[in-house]
């Protein structure tokens, strides 16, 4: 690494998970070190390094990153049927599991965005409540029940899916919660939150003029 450096007479940026090796590395590429982005740092710990003069960002650990689409929430259960085949590309960021909450109307569904609703087929009354808040992206049918008709009407109206599985409910959020094991970083949205969060937390034109200065060899 460090006579590729010399070479070409580069500086470099290393990303790390932590400041466990900080020192080690500033030993060894002195000048040519530009500095640290600390990633997928927890909350609590963010400050543990803010005295470092070499960080230039630290980056809280996101959620949204472990985030799936609708494709993905139907390929790890066992889908029967998907009524609606419009907008599975969508992403979501918050489950709500029917049964759980006694006051099902509109106003409870719209205090979380990107929603899937994980309920029995057969719970119009919540299913419809959950298809008028505005923040519903996909409509998860358990017991392989199919919603009824004015359901389907009110879905295909708004172009969110139904995807009807064999899972019971209590079934598809133990398969759910296992899916987040693993995750990709493969989302058009993704990418643009991921952009947002560099540019709040760096300053670009400064690390350009770092850059843009030459090392005396």
């Amino acid at each position: 690494q460090k006579k590729v450096l010399d070479k070409f007479d580069a500086k470099v940026i290393f990303i790390e998970k932590n400041d466990d090796n900080f020192v080690n590395i500033e030993k060894s590429f002195n000048d040519r070190l530009v500095g640290f982005i600390v990633n997928g740092v927890m909350k609590y710990k963010k400050n543990l390094s803010n005295d470092n003069k070499k960080i230039i960002a630290i980056l809280e650990e996101q959620r949204f990153f472990m985030t799936k689409t609708v494709d993905d929430i139907s390929n790890s259960l066992t889908t029967s049927k998907i009524i609606g085949d419009q907008n599975t590309d969508k992403i979501i960021e918050n489950y709500l599991i029917g049964g759980f909450v006694l006051d099902w109307g509109p106003e409870y569904f719209s205090t979380r965005k990107n929603v899937a609703l994980v309920v029995r087929g057969d719970r119009p009354d919540v299913q419809l409540s959950a298809l008028q808040s505005g923040t519903l992206n996909v409509l998860i049918a358990t017991n392989n029940i199919t919603p009824v008709e004015y359901v389907i009407y009110e879905a295909k109206k708004l172009k969110i899916p139904i995807v009807i599985v064999e899972e019971n409910t209590e079934e598809s959020i133990g398969k759910l919660s296992d899916s987040f094991e693993t995750y990709a970083f493969d989302h058009n949205d993704k990418v643009l939150y991921s952009n947002k969060l560099l540019n709040e937390n760096i300053n670009f034109e400064e690390l350009f003029d770092v850059f843009s200065a030459p090392i005396t060899k």
